[in-house]
C-alpha cells in the first residue's frame, strides 16, 4: 500500500512540474484562425506589399485580438532583405505571426515559406501568414509544421519586377520536410 501511494505522489509531482513549466514558458497555443480572420490578415498583408518591394525588406509582426475581441495587428517591423524579427506584443492575444518576403530576386526562393519560417511558428505555437513577391499568401500551421497556399499569384499586390522564370514550380502545400528538401537542407 505504501508503495502505491508513493508512486501516486511522484506521478502528481511530475504532472505539477510539467504544468508549471508550460505556464512559465508564456506560450499559449493559438486556435485555428477563422475565415474572417484570414480575410483581414490577407488584406493587411496586401497593404504591406508595396513598402516591402520599395524597400526590399521583409515587414513582420503578429495578428490576434485586442481586449474587445477585435482583429488586431502589431507592428509592422522593418526587417532585412531575407529576415525579420518582431517583439511579441503584450497588448493582443496572438493567433499568428505575419511577414512579407520582400522584393523579387533570383537569389531567394521567396515564393514559398522557408523551413525557418515554419520552425519559428512551431516554436512560438502560432500560425503564420506569409506574402510573397508573386502575390501569393501562405498559412503555416504550427501544429504539424505544414504550409498551405491560401491564394495564388496576384492574390495580393505582386512585385512589378516579379519574373516567374526565376522561380521553381510552386506546390499548393508543403510539409517542413518537403521545404527542407526544396531548400537543400
Amino acid at each position: 500500500m505504501a508503495v502505491k501511494r508513493q508512486w501516486a505522489w511522484r506521478w502528481i509531482a511530475l504532472l505539477a512540474i510539467g504544468a508549471l513549466a508550460a505556464c512559465d514558458s508564456g506560450r499559449v497555443e493559438a486556435p485555428p484562425p477563422s475565415a474572417d480572420f484570414t480575410e483581414r490578415a490577407i488584406g493587411f498583408l496586401d497593404g504591406l506589399q508595396n513598402p516591402s518591394f520599395t524597400n526590399n525588406r521583409e515587414f513582420c509582426g503578429y495578428f490576434g485580438f485586442d481586449a474587445n475581441g477585435t482583429f488586431a495587428a502589431s507592428g509592422p517591423h522593418r526587417g532585412e532583405a531575407d529576415s525579420c524579427t518582431a517583439p511579441f506584443p503584450g497588448d493582443i492575444r496572438v493567433i499568428a505571426s505575419y511577414h512579407t518576403h520582400g522584393a523579387h530576386g533570383a537569389e531567394f526562393d521567396a515564393e514559398v515559406p522557408s523551413p525557418e519560417d515554419v520552425e519559428s511558428d512551431m516554436a512560438e505555437g502560432v500560425f503564420g501568414y506569409i506574402s510573397t513577391p508573386g502575390g501569393r499568401v501562405w498559412l503555416v500551421d504550427w501544429r504539424d509544421g505544414s504550409a498551405r497556399q491560401l491564394c495564388g499569384r496576384r492574390c495580393v499586390l505582386p512585385d512589378p519586377d516579379y519574373d516567374s522564370r526565376d522561380v521553381d514550380p510552386v506546390s499548393s502545400r508543403y510539409s517542413l520536410q518537403s521545404l527542407e528538401a526544396r531548400f537543400g537542407l
